[in-house]
């Protein structure tokens, strides 16, 4: 019995098998009363979409390196379910580093790599991946950066049609520190061997970096011999980004 103005609600538990929008309809005359049928129909609208959890994990062979050192990375990409996917996008941006090689390392569970991309910044794969199928990358890198942390990130996310069930774990990063590297040489002459007393004689002294990092802020000294009497004199720099800010002298023999 209703009563006026009343309503009387009924619940169905469905589960959807197949993918797709689904629409049910309770005809004209379902409902049927002393005082008479209902005479519209009755409907509504049930999108299904697969549900799936595709977890990331990425490490570095080391947290540390130098500028011509390369690096291993292994990317590892998990479909914890419940619903298989098929042409999962994958993509790797080495942020600070040069790709020198990058294959599939391993898979699992039926997981497969369908098609990859490799450039020499980042990767770009398409995966098909059943519930607890895994694929795992292998990426070189060889730091671009010459000092200072280089960080880069893997994601993996669904293909169109499939929701993933957790979003925080579709991305995984990792930072490597890049030691500076410098080389530093000096040499020193004044092309002569000896000079009269009170004869001036110009020292050339060469400080040079031959190193793959800046050696910026680097401090160099000269103290004169004793019997040596220094004037101030010129200095100069050249390549790159080169500056010079020292306090040059000539040195007379006392």
């Amino acid at each position: 019995m209703i009563p006026a103005f009343g309503q009387c609600a009924l619940g169905v538990d469905v589960y959807g098998t197949l993918t797709g929008t689904y629409t049910n309809v309770i005809p004209a005359g379902s409902l049927t009363t002393s005082q008479g049928n209902s005479s519209e129909d009755a409907s509504a609208e049930l999108t299904i979409s697969l549900l799936a959890n595709l977890q990331v994990t990425k490490v570095a062979s080391a947290t540390s390196t130098l500028p011509s050192q390369t690096r291993v990375f292994t990317v590892t990409v998990v479909n914890l379910g419940p619903s298989p996917v098929t042409g999962a996008p994958f993509t790797d941006t080495m942020a600070g580093m040069t790709i020198v090689g990058a294959v599939v390392l391993t898979t699992g569970g039926g997981g497969s790599v369908t098609s990859m991309i490799t450039s020499t910044t980042s990767i770009n794969a398409t995966m098909t991946l059943p519930v607890n199928g895994s694929v795992s990358y292998r990426i070189i890198g060889l730091p671009s950066s010459y000092n200072g942390f280089v960080t880069n990130t893997a994601t993996a996310l669904p293909p169109a049609g499939v929701n993933d069930a957790n979003l925080s774990n579709n991305t995984a990063s990792v930072s490597v520190y890049v030691q500076p590297a410098a080389n530093l040489s000096v040499s020193k002459t004044n092309f002569t061997n000896s000079i009269s007393g009170a004869t001036p004689t110009i020292y050339t002294i060469i400080f040079a970096n031959a190193g793959l990092s800046a050696a910026d802020g680097a401090v160099v000294k000269d103290t004169p011999s004793a019997g040596l009497i220094c004037t101030a004199l010129t200095c100069n720099a050249t390549g790159g980004r080169l500056g010079c800010a020292l306090v040059a002298r000539n040195c007379d023999r006392d």
